[in-house]
């Protein structure tokens, strides 16, 4: 299973932005978006759930610390690739390693799961919140 983002691709980042209709989306509102496509309720893409290095709260499990643990489309990889700033991706093609997220200065883009530095943590969304 993947996650078609190729109409995403290229929109502009905003700080904040989570509707990517505006045309500018932030990281936040990339995963939104894929959730939201998987067909999940994206209630649960706030913000509210991010607390310091982890992501909290019942609908999330935690299912690794590497970026190569996250193995299912829907996934969310949490990294500080700027010291201070924490940022989400999320996976949209498992089989392929790919993840989906918007990062300021480069807008929308899908990255390998490679690519992705400084994980702080793996989640799921559990099965009875999809």
């Amino acid at each position: 299973m993947a996650v078609d983002v190729t109409d995403l691709l290229g929109l502009g980042f905003e700080h904040g932005q989570m509707d990517p209709a505006s045309g500018s989306i932030n990281c936040q509102g990339a995963a939104a978006e894929v959730i939201r496509r998987l067909g999940w309720d994206a209630s649960h893409m706030d913000g509210s759930h991010l607390q310091g290095d982890s992501i909290v709260g019942d609908p999330w499990e935690r299912v690794g610390d590497e970026a190569c643990q996250a193995r299912q489309v829907g996934d969310l990889i949490l990294s500080y690739p700027r010291r201070e700033t924490p940022h989400v991706s999320v996976v949209v093609n498992a089989s392929l390693g790919l993840a989906f997220s918007s990062f300021e200065g480069h807008g929308a883009m899908v990255c390998s799961l490679g690519e992705i530095r400084r994980v702080r943590g793996v989640y799921r969304l559990r099965e009875d919140y999809r």
